[in-house]
């Protein structure tokens, strides 16, 4: 894996001779008059403003090394004006959540603008990208910049996101220059928001620098609160240069307030006082962490206390941080967790919920704060409130989180075909069809039918490491974006690794450009992303990752379909797919003039290696080989994956690759939290 280190110098290196580069060519016109010379005046002074202007600037002059700027009137008008959608006859709910762009630009003239400086960013990279540019992945060598004359460009384009919340949430194992340069990226395709979990966000880090999965072949880090609150710092500052909404928080709060580290899903083994163990739920006649696992540990609701102790926490950390735009409000995770005492057995847990939400109101406006609160529906909260109702639905924002839906079809498949069943208290069964997972939202939706909301799914956690080919889950996941509206849902937060352009990165295009524009087509989305990442070598590429997916069985995987040795001709042909086409993409590696371009490929074929020895450990599993065979195979696989796992560091996140695949055949490994200091 990569080291942070060689990381941070790498990150250095390219920033310093980017900004010399465009320094030197800033000195240069200064002296030179006959470089082409464009008028800029900014309307706004607002940190995102301010970054539009250099990106626009700084990106132009790669375009076209030849121009020169300076201020004035006449020329590019970069601009917030709420006021000229509304007299386009765009209507927004909300202009500073609400982004909109307008771009008239030819002949180095015109202007861009947008409702909020946020959007005035996003509509700098939108007439980049409507003029050649490509972000095709965070970090300066994800990127295509063609070479142009820069009064050749042009845009004209009057747009509003289709789409409130557009956003991505930390998942994964991830170092801190990883998270920085998503963030930086989010803007480019569009995204408005970002999602930091945990009081602490030790677990996602912790995979990265705690090298899981390569301890044999490098020395575990050792992470220190100051350490990541710092970094999250830096990483907070670049998201509020770039007017992004800063999302905060979700699981914790049944731990942290009685003193239980919330760092992730460890296991501890600590004997809590009495105190503090008369809080936890009543499950099967015992008070106990669940599972051993604090974060998955429901609380006894019921109790006044505990009610008081998690509402004022949260008071208390919204008036810490008010730099947090959005906190979410989550119980425990895991499920028929809940506590069967005689007090929580009188009412659903969702009307405790209901109750301690309208509590946070009363505290947060007390104290005269704007923090929006999430609230989730989510495994023992699918279902809804008997009794109780928000008091003010202003404040909160519904998060639909079916983690226990099937990606085989878009939920929008599912609208009226399904139901709800009765609430029985830790003997509940999930909805894994669509139309019963959008059965529990409607319900949900009859109880608070003014929430703003979104969706917040998990396609990029697991499913898109059991399709490999990737091209039906974009197709899924694309749909899922296009039609939230009916769903009654504005947008969503995608739970996910960050590092996910494995094999490529068609479906993160496909979920910000059906978030940014749902009339799209998705195969129209599908086919310019390929044009983009992959040049003249596209259509054989296309061919490969679409015949891929029609033949890995990914339905079995998924528990879709039975994971058995009837599964077994379609991993054999997978794998022989994936070693045939390893001389045609050494050819085409060979070939590919644009860096970007022979980057992507070299991901396709270091994936399509990964890929075959995939299907051949699978192949052992389901035709029954003996464990030491099927160990054997993980073992060829986890040797191709630590060859390839530091040069494919942008588009790879291998811990979560061999948690999954591990899990899905020789089962899920316990992990250990180090301690961690300060």
């Amino acid at each position: 894996m990569t080291r942070p280190a060689r990381m941070s110098r790498l990150s250095f290196r390219r920033f310093f001779l980017d900004h010399a580069l465009i320094a030197l060519l800033f000195y240069h016109s200064e002296r030179n008059p006959s470089m082409k010379k464009i008028t800029v005046d900014l309307k706004s002074a607002a940190p995102a403003a301010l970054l539009a202007l250099d990106e626009l600037k700084a990106y132009l002059l790669r375009i076209d090394p030849e121009v020169s700027f300076r201020f004035g009137l006449g020329g590019l008008s970069l601009e917030v004006s709420p006021s000229l959608f509304a007299e386009r006859g765009i209507a927004l709910a909300d202009p500073d959540l609400d982004d909109a762009v307008c771009i008239e630009v030819s002949d180095g003239k015109g202007r861009i603008a947008g409702s909020n400086p946020r959007a005035l960013l996003i509509a700098v990279y939108r007439f980049l990208r409507e003029n050649g540019v490509r972000f095709l992945r965070p970090g300066a060598d994800g990127e295509i910049v063609p070479r142009r004359d820069v009064f050749s460009l042009k845009a004209d384009l009057l747009h509003a996101a289709s789409y409130r919340h557009r956003g991505v949430c930390i998942e994964g194992s991830v170092s801190f220059e990883d998270v920085e340069e998503t963030v930086k990226w989010l803007p480019k395709l569009g995204f408005n928001a970002y999602f930091v979990q945990f009081l602490t966000p030790f677990n996602f880090f912790q995979r990265y620098y705690g090298h899981e999965w390569f301890t044999a072949q490098q020395q575990p880090e050792r992470l220190t609160k100051t350490i990541i609150e710092a970094h999250i710092a830096n990483i907070a500052a670049a998201a509020n240069q770039r007017g992004i909404v800063w999302h905060a928080v979700g699981h914790g709060w049944t731990c942290e307030p009685l003193g239980i580290p919330g760092l992730g899903w460890y296991r501890d083994d600590t004997q809590y006082p009495a105190g503090v163990t008369e809080k936890f739920a009543l499950v099967n006649g015992k008070r106990e962490l669940w599972g051993g696992v604090a974060l998955n540990t429901s609380l006894c609701y019921s109790n006044p206390e505990v009610r008081a102790l998690m509402t004022d926490a949260v008071a208390q950390y919204a008036a810490a941080h008010r730099e947090i735009d959005v906190i979410h409000f989550w119980l425990a995770d895991g499920s028929n967790n809940n506590c069967e005492c005689e007090g929580c057995r009188q009412k659903l847990p969702s009307d405790f919920y209901v109750e301690m939400l309208n509590e946070i109101d009363r505290k947060l406006t007390e104290r005269g704060l704007s923090t929006r609160v999430v609230f989730l529906v989510y495994v023992d909260l699918l279902w809804r409130p008997a009794v109780e109702k928000l008091a003010n639905p202003d404040r909160f924002i519904l998060m639909f989180a079916p983690i226990s839906r099937s990606y085989a079809q878009p939920l929008a498949a599912g609208i009226g075909r399904g139901e709800t069943t009765p609430y029985i208290r830790n003997k509940l069964v999930f909805p894994k069809n669509a139309g019963d997972s959008v059965a529990y939202l409607k319900s949900w939706q009859e109880v608070a039918p003014t929430c703003d909301s979104f969706l917040f799914d998990y396609h990029f956690m697991w499913d898109y490491i059991k399709e490999p080919g990737g091209y039906h889950h974009a197709r899924v996941l694309f749909e899922d974006m296009k039609h939230l509206d009916a769903l009654g849902l504005n947008g969503t937060v995608s739970c996910q690794n960050q590092r996910v352009f494995f094999p490529t990165g068609l479906g993160m295009r496909c979920m910000a450009d059906a978030l940014w524009d749902k009339t799209l087509v998705f195969e129209d989305v599908c086919d310019q992303y390929y044009r983009d990442a992959f040049g003249d070598f596209h259509t054989d590429i296309a061919a490969y990752l679409c015949r891929l997916s029609e033949t890995y069985p990914a339905d079995a995987v998924r528990h879709d379909a039975p994971l058995d040795a009837t599964a077994a001709p379609r991993f054999e042909a997978a794998a022989e797919l994936c070693r045939a086409i390893l001389p045609t993409l050494d050819g085409f590696i060979r070939t590919a003039e644009d860096p970007c371009i022979r980057r992507n490929l070299s991901v396709v074929r270091m994936h399509a290696v990964i890929t075959e020895r995939n299907c051949l450990l699978y192949l052992r599993y389901v035709t029954g080989a003996e464990e030491a065979a099927q160990q054997a195979a993980f073992d060829a696989l986890h040797a191709a994956v630590c060859e390839y796992a530091e040069e494919m560091h942008a588009a790879f996140d291998p811990v979560l690759y061999l948690e999954t695949v591990h899990s899905n055949t020789l089962g899920r490994k316990r992990r250990e939290a180090p301690p961690l200091e300060n």
